[in-house]
Formats: structure tokens, C-alpha cells, sequence
């Protein structure tokens, strides 16, 4: 179920016994060997934090130390080390600490400073949590809660849903999560059922559950923190890209109750038509059109069930402003999409409004910095305007 790691008999060409694996997640590929690659001295994986297994306990020592130097609010990981083992190069991030190099003197007991990648002052930053919450059916479901700082505990909530949906959200140094925190909103990042990084199971969970177990996962969280006074009924905006961007406006049709307003970024919002595009670009054998249709389901079979599950053919049921946002050159999710969804919610009458940025594409790394912060200004402008975090 969980991916492990494993020695290979590369003679025999046999696999010997795992020797590290997670009870909940999957080894997440990080790995450390000694200098001469004969032994493993350290292996990772990361369920709700980064958490590893020393088989050197030397190793183990000094990074737990380093780590309580930070006190404990980071992530360490060991970059490399001098040829005598006593000056390292670690790596360090967290939700309050932006990604930056540190060396560790061994000898010295000293942390000293190299460079940070984010220009970002830490005391700008706000903290993240786990909230752990029972879904509808049972299931112990679990997500990130980001608070802004000086918030006093029930701050207008951004429901943030990352793309995939065989993705996840990880314990750290999130920009866009940092970025709407310091505009005053908490952010509350879910794993729902579908998301990747948990083993097999969790992944299968998720197929062809769009719009219905998955989405009720994110649901129920919200729900959670309305109910244990984490957030406000009233004041609650879902937002995500790619398959974020569709359980946001599912959020806001499928279950219109929860949400004051949505915003999608280079989402599905029509999955009739999406299987429709993959098949005509990518051919109808096709690997990627079979993963889709497992996922979402057979355009065919399931149509009534696809159908019921598009925002784009559930307008009825919208009463939140929505913006749609969409990249003209994305390759994953056509730009149709945006496009039709602006058509079908003009014809609906909503509150919306809907910008496209020429030549960019479905990752934020094909974004321009013109672009980026084009969109950033679109989404606060957006937010003040319907989740205000100083409205009443």
C-alpha cells in the first residue's frame, strides 16, 4: 500500500526485506548515504510532519539538536557534511522560517546563517497547525490550519484545496498560504481522500469521487472549525487551482450553504467536455485518457453521475461571487474551460468576473512576475471585497 525503501541484490537481481517504511506514508525518496555508499544513515517520510528513521544514531543526535534549536517549528535536513563529518550544511523551513541554508559547526555546537531563498522577513510569517476531524462517514481526516498572527481565533477562513487531485499540502513555508494570511484570512488546507502521499489506498479513495467523497471531505472540515469556533459560518471563501480550482466552484454549487465566495484558477469546470478534450488531444487509447477516465469516470456510463458533479452544469444552486482565473497557454486544462465557465455563468446571471493572462501556462512556474502578482492583486482585491477580514 505505502511506498518503502528497499536494498536490490543487483547480482540476483532480488529485493531483500524493507528497511524503512511508514505506518501511514509513503518514503518520500529522501534518503541519506554515508560517503563511501555502503551505508544508509538516515530515511524519510512525511505524514503530517517530516519525520525520519536514523540508523545512524550519531546523525540522529545532532539533527534532533538542531532541530530544538529551531524549536521544533522547521524541518532539517542534511545536505552534505565536510570530509570529517564536523561541519554540516543542513537545510531548513517552516511555516515561519522561509527556506534558507544553515551551517553546523559539530565541534562548536554553533548554527550559523548561509542564505535564505525567500526575501521575506520570518516575523512576517504566521504559524500552521494540524486539526485532525471526523468525516461523515467515520473516516479520521486531518488538514492544515494556517491563523494569521495577532488573529483572535476565528479570522474570515479561506478554504485552500491544492490541485491533483493525487497532490497534497506539506508542513511548511507555503507562499500563497502566507500571502492571503497576511491580508488577515486564516487558511485551512485539507487532505482529503484522493490525496497522494498516503499510500494506495488513500489515492483509490479518491477515483471517480469528485464532487462527492472528496468534496465532503473538504466540507466536513469546514463544518469542523465552524463548529468548534476555528472559523465563522458567514465567512467562509473556498479557492484552489487545477483540481482545487474545481472543488472550489463544486464548493460553491454543490454546496452553496458553506461558502460567501469561490475563486478557481486554471480549474475543471466541466467534466463531460474535459474527457472530451483529453481524448481528442491525447487520442482515445491513450494512458492519460484512461487515468482520467479512472479518476473522474467514463464520460459514457457515468455521464449522469460526471454531469451532476460539474460546477459548469450546477449554476442553478450559485449564489456566491465567483472569480475565474486562466492561463491562455495551459496544456493540463484548456483555457476553454475558463472560458465556457464564464459563458455559462453570464448566461446564469451570477456575480462573477473572469481574467485571462495571455501566454502563461497551468504551473505557477510559467507564471511572469508581471503575472503573478496580476493575479495575486485580482484575488485580494476580490476578498476585500466579499470576506473582508475587518467587516462585521
Amino acid at each position: 500500500d505505502r511506498q518503502g525503501l528497499y536494498l536490490l541484490n543487483a547480482a540476483t537481481g532480488q529485493y531483500g526485506a524493507a528497511r524503512y517504511e511508514h505506518a501511514q506514508a509513503d518514503f518520500a525518496g529522501d534518503v541519506w548515504l554515508s560517503r563511501d555508499q555502503t551505508e544508509i544513515g538516515a530515511a524519510c517520510a512525511v505524514y503530517q510532519r517530516r519525520e525520519c528513521q536514523y540508523f545512524n544514531e550519531d546523525i540522529g543526535r545532532h539533527i534532533r539538536a538542531v532541530n530544538a534549536f529551531f524549536e521544533r517549528q522547521a524541518d532539517v535536513t542534511l545536505v552534505n557534511m565536510s570530509d570529517d563529518g564536523n561541519v554540516w550544511l543542513v537545510h531548513v523551513q517552516g511555516p515561519t522560517l522561509t527556506p534558507s541554508y544553515y551551517i553546523y559547526d559539530r565541534q562548536a555546537r554553533a548554527v550559523l546563517p548561509v542564505t535564505s531563498t525567500r526575501s521575506l522577513r520570518d516575523e512576517q510569517l504566521s504559524p500552521m497547525e494540524v486539526v485532525s476531524y471526523a468525516g461523515r462517514d467515520g473516516a479520521q481526516l486531518w488538514g492544515y490550519l494556517t491563523t494569521p498572527q495577532g488573529s483572535p481565533g476565528n479570522a474570515p477562513l479561506i478554504v485552500y484545496v491544492h490541485g491533483g487531485p493525487e497532490g497534497r499540502d506539506y508542513y511548511g513555508f507555503d507562499p500563497m498560504v502566507q500571502f492571503f494570511a497576511s491580508r488577515g484570512y486564516a487558511v485551512f488546507q485539507p487532505q482529503f481522500r484522493g490525496s497522494s502521499g498516503f499510500g494506495l489506498a488513500s489515492v483509490m479513495a479518491g477515483r471517480r469521487q469528485w464532487g462527492q467523497r472528496m468534496q465532503d471531505d473538504v466540507s466536513d472540515g469546514v463544518r469542523h472549525l465552524v463548529q468548534s469556533g476555528r472559523a465563522r459560518a458567514d465567512r467562509v471563501c473556498i479557492v484552489g487551482g487545477s483540481y482545487g480550482g474545481y472543488a472550489a466552484l463544486a464548493g460553491a454549487t454543490l454546496t452553496p450553504d458553506l461558502y460567501r465566495c469561490a475563486i478557481g484558477f486554471n480549474g475543471v469546470y466541466d467534466l463531460p467536455e474535459f474527457l472530451r478534450w483529453k481524448a481528442l488531444e491525447e487520442g482515445r487509447r491513450s494512458s492519460s485518457l484512461d487515468y482520467w477516465r479512472n479518476s473522474i469516470g467514463d464520460p459514457n456510463a457515468d455521464r449522469a453521475m460526471i454531469e451532476a458533479a460539474s460546477p459548469a452544469r450546477q449554476l442553478s444552486a450559485l449564489r456566491a461571487p465567483v472569480l475565474i482565473i486562466a492561463g491562455e497557454f495551459d496544456w493540463t486544462v484548456p483555457v476553454e474551460q475558463g472560458r465556457e465557465m464564464r459563458d455559462a455563468l453570464q448566461r446564469a446571471g451570477a456575480n462573477f468576473r473572469y481574467v485571462e493572462y495571455p501566454r502563461v501556462g497551468h504551473t505557477w512556474g510559467s507564471w511572469g512576475m508581471e503575472e503573478r502578482v496580476g493575479m495575486l492583486t485580482e484575488m485580494e482585491r476580490f476578498l476585500s471585497e466579499h470576506l473582508a477580514p475587518s467587516a462585521p
